[in-house]
């Protein structure tokens, strides 16, 4: 299932049967992939386990919710993206703790170090991923985005509950 637009912000979720013995339900073995501006993050397929994914209610919270940072939001994207890292991924040095408020990256995408990032001027939503050196991002109104979360939570209520 594709979910948005490919070509700005999309999600491509889907059950893969052969790889869940039994009921799946609560469970779910399957691929998920975020596109952004027509790249596809990860880009390789990743045994993504979409039980947990949906259900980590930080995940569907955080892309329902980004936070708002005008700054953050008008930096240059490698500036930005560099920015939301280092507050998401502090110095180890540093006695500053994990700040995850910018962070809307799957876990099954963070091991295998693809980082997607969102931050919100309060009207507009930017995103930014990476999953190598090349940053992508796409801006899309905080609508479009809920349109996004809405069709997600669907998805996870006709698949899982």
């Amino acid at each position: 299932m594709v979910i948005g637009d490919p070509f700005k912000f999309a999600i491509i979720i889907e059950v893969i049967k052969a790889w869940n013995p039994g009921d799946y339900k609560g469970f779910a073995n399957g691929v998920l992939f975020f596109c952004v501006d027509g790249e596809i993050f990860p880009n390789f397929v990743v045994n993504a386990t979409l039980g947990y994914e949906l259900h980590n209610e930080n995940f569907i919270d955080k892309l329902a919710n980004p936070a708002v940072n005008a700054e953050l939001y008008h930096m240059e994207k490698e500036k930005s993206f560099s920015e939301m890292y280092s507050i998401t991924y502090p110095h180890y040095s540093s006695s500053a703790e994990n700040d995850h408020r910018y962070n809307i990256t799957p876990q099954e995408f963070s091991d295998k170090n693809c980082l997607v990032f969102a931050v919100s001027n309060g009207e507009q939503v930017r995103i930014i991923a990476s999953g190598s050196t090349d940053i992508s991002e796409v801006f899309l109104p905080i609508n479009e985005l809920n349109d996004i979360v809405s069709e997600l939570k669907i998805f996870r209520q006709t698949t899982f509950d």
